[in-house]
């Protein structure tokens, strides 16, 4: 089973209950966008850290809430696989005591990205 096929099936199981349309829209288009060219068609038990990182690196301090987004979407995503059966392990896209050791936390990307904008030169 590839992750894009995972993916297919958790939107599938949790559609349903987004209300919000739009989410319903841009969630799997940021899969499209920024996870599936990276390892979207390899097996959902492959996925590691590396590949993880691949994905998030180039966008995490540049649109970090994207990126916070897609983390969490992966997460998701690599969790329903663990809980079908289709990989077994830890999650590699979970923050707590794992990729928060590896990226800045996206609050404080955020944050220094508005202040640099804000600040008018002398």
């Amino acid at each position: 089973m590839t992750f894009r096929q995972c993916a297919d099936g958790y939107i599938a199981a949790h559609r349903a209950g987004w209300r919000n349309a739009v989410h319903a829209g841009t969630w799997p288009q940021s899969l499209r966008d920024y996870v599936y060219p990276v390892f979207g068609d390899l097996p959902v038990q492959s996925i590691d850290v590396a590949l993880v990182m691949r994905a998030l690196e180039p966008i995490w301090n540049t649109k970090s809430e994207t990126a916070s987004r897609v983390r969490g979407g992966i997460e998701r995503v690599l969790d329903w696989a663990t809980a079908r059966g289709y990989r077994t392990g830890e999650n590699p896209a979970r923050w707590r005591g794992h990729l928060e050791n590896l990226l800045p936390a996206p609050r404080k990307v955020q944050r220094s990205s508005i202040i640099r904008h804000c600040r008018t030169p002398k």
